[in-house]
C-alpha cells in the first residue's frame, strides 16, 4: 500500500514525471520508517522469460532505491543538490519470484558530506 508522507508522494510524483522507466516499471514508494525507504515493483511489469524478476529491473529498482533514500534524505537535512549515479554494481544470489521489495537506509553522516 504506497504512503500518504507528503515527502514520499513527492518522491513517487518525481520519478513519475522524471524517470518514465519507473512508471513502466510500476515502482512505488511503500514508505519510510526510521530513514529507511521502502520501495516495491510489481512481477508482472518486470517477468522475464524464466518466469522470475527481470534482471534489468532489479537492478534498476535498486538504484531508484539508492537514488530517492538520498533525495529523501537531502531534504530530511533541508539540503539541495543534484543527485547523479556515477558507479553501480550488483550480484544476483537468487531469483525473484514475487514482489520486488527493495529497502535504503542512507548513513545521515554521509548525507551532509
Amino acid at each position: 500500500m504506497p504512503t500518504t508522507d507528503p515527502l514520499c508522494e513527492e518522491l513517487q510524483t518525481t520519478w513519475q514525471r522524471e524517470i518514465p522507466l519507473a512508471a513502466a516499471m510500476g515502482i512505488e514508494v511503500l514508505g519510510i520508517d526510521s530513514g529507511e525507504l521502502m520501495v516495491s515493483a510489481p512481477m508482472a511489469k518486470n517477468i522475464n522469460v524464466h518466469g522470475t524478476a527481470f534482471a534489468g529491473s532489479l537492478f534498476s529498482v535498486a538504484v531508484l532505491a539508492g537514488w530517492g533514500g538520498v533525495w529523501l534524505a537531502l531534504r530530511h537535512a533541508g539540503l539541495e543538490g543534484r543527485i547523479v549515479v556515477v558507479d553501480s554494481r550488483i550480484r544476483y544470489l537468487r531469483p525473484v519470484t514475487g514482489e520486488i521489495l527493495c529497502r535504503c537506509r542512507p548513513d545521515p553522516d554521509r548525507v551532509a558530506d
